[in-house]
């Protein structure tokens, strides 16, 4: 009995055990490949970089779903394995390239940024951005003065948002009729 139980027990252990960056990666990975199994389609994406999802929607005239996420975020996994996993908003998802941007991945960039940001009294700071957690949340800031997740942004190639963002939604039909109306708004323009 208790060589069984060690059986079960040491490969639960060495899974825990390992490179930070290597573990993201495959919570990243597993997620895209969670996502794409679940939804049963053959996936343009989705892309965990705003910019390539950017330059592949200019090339397929496809509004993007930005979705600022968080890989410790409860209601972000909520929203990716509930909501967007009901067959109403499945099938919307179809006409949009998906990217999901994580705001807490400590993935290092291989040449840091560094910005400089205006503090309530007006001083100037530096900040060094190192990893592509920092840099997705820092385009959340800039961008939509914000750094709430879950974050949704259907967005145009051409013309910037396409409706008002939406956070977390746990109605199924509210995010759905939010996601049909945008993607009509972008194909009716």
């Amino acid at each position: 009995m208790k060589k069984l139980l060690l059986l079960l027990i040491i490969p639960l252990l060495f899974a825990c055990v390992g490179d930070k960056k290597k573990s993201e990666e495959t919570i990243i990975a597993n997620e895209s490949a969670s996502i794409s199994e679940k939804n049963n389609i053959t996936l343009e994406g989705p892309f965990y970089d705003y910019y390539k999802a950017l330059d592949y929607a200019k090339k397929v005239n496809k509004p993007i779903l930005i979705s600022f996420s968080g890989m410790a975020c409860a209601n972000s996994r909520k929203m990716e394995e509930g909501i967007f996993l009901t067959k109403e908003v499945n099938s919307l998802l179809n006409n949009v390239i998906e990217c999901y941007l994580f705001v807490d991945s400590r993935n290092k960039l291989e040449n840091p940024d560094t910005i400089y940001i205006t503090n309530k009294h007006g001083i100037q700071q530096e900040k060094i951005i190192r990893t592509t957690g920092q840099k997705w949340a820092q385009l959340q800031i800039e961008e939509y003065q914000t750094n709430t997740v879950p974050y949704h942004i259907l967005y145009s190639w051409q013309n910037g948002p396409i409706l008002e963002p939406i956070a977390y939604t746990p109605n199924y039909k509210a995010f759905a009729k939010w996601l049909e109306n945008g993607i009509n708004d972008f194909y009716n323009k």
